[in-house]
């Protein structure tokens, strides 16, 4: 959605209905060491239950240390790799699907 306050219509399925909406936007995932997961939205659903994430669309990443800035990011293939010439290392983002 383009909208993380975006409200997604109920629909129905044999006279029942279903609805998802957002209840926290969409949070930066900041830089741990180590590495941990952690929630990037929480959505209510209603009668039904995501079963997949597609990282579809351009993402945009910042360097920790440099602050250099990525966009036009790919993510279907679940990896990424670029690299920071400002801090010298490479920047990955993986397994996100």
């Amino acid at each position: 959605m383009n909208n993380p306050a975006a409200e997604a219509k109920p629909t129905s399925s044999g006279g029942r209905e279903h609805s998802a909406n957002i209840i926290d936007a969409p949070k930066a995932y900041p830089q741990q060491d180590p590495a941990k997961a952690m929630n990037l939205i929480t959505m209510d659903c209603r009668g039904l239950e995501f079963v997949e994430f597609r990282a579809d669309g351009d993402w945009k990443a910042v360097g920790a240390e440099s602050g250099t800035k990525f966009s036009g990011i790919d993510l279907t293939e679940g990896d990424w790799y670029d690299y920071d010439e400002k801090a010298g290392e490479e920047m990955p983002a993986m397994h996100l699907g």
